[in-house]
């Protein structure tokens, strides 16, 4: 968990958590509501980019480099959701697995999931805004697959 952090410069998960591993909960609270992202990245290049488009009041799921999306026209894109409340304050829960994602803004007044298929697993979990938004609260809460 880390407090107060300032989004001036990229935030990578790992520096406060030692190690990445999915799946996993990332609990985000901001007093200020701006444009930020979560960035989920690996070592070929492949990223799937969750996060708030302060303009358009809009969350969103970009899986347009998220790994194998040649499979249908429509799945590399940037997927859109409404974002239902005018108040400053927000709190987004991100639910990540290997090959999903699942967000849940402002205690589930927007709710989105969406598949994906990296080639290598995702490493990195970063936080990013070029509002230079600053996360009031940040927890990373790893999880133990039901599969292992």
């Amino acid at each position: 968990m880390a407090n107060n952090v300032a989004l001036s410069k990229p935030f990578e998960i790992a520096a406060k958590t030692e190690s990445v591993k999915l799946p996993c909960l990332l609990n985000i609270s901001m007093d200020v509501t701006k444009h930020f992202s979560i960035t989920l990245t690996n070592d070929s290049g492949e990223e799937l980019i969750v996060g708030y488009d302060k303009l358009n009041n809009q969350y969103f799921i970009d899986r347009s480099k998220s790994g194998n999306t040649g499979f249908h026209k429509e799945f590399a894109a940037k997927h859109l959701a409404p974002r239902f409340t005018t108040a400053a304050k927000m709190d987004v829960s991100l639910l990540i697995d290997v090959s999903s994602v699942e967000l849940f803004g402002d205690n589930g007044l927007t709710v989105m999931t969406a598949i994906f298929f990296p080639t290598k697993p995702y490493t990195k979990i970063l936080a990013r805004s070029s509002e230079g938004a600053v996360i009031k609260r940040i927890e990373y809460i790893g999880m133990k697959s039901i599969w292992k």
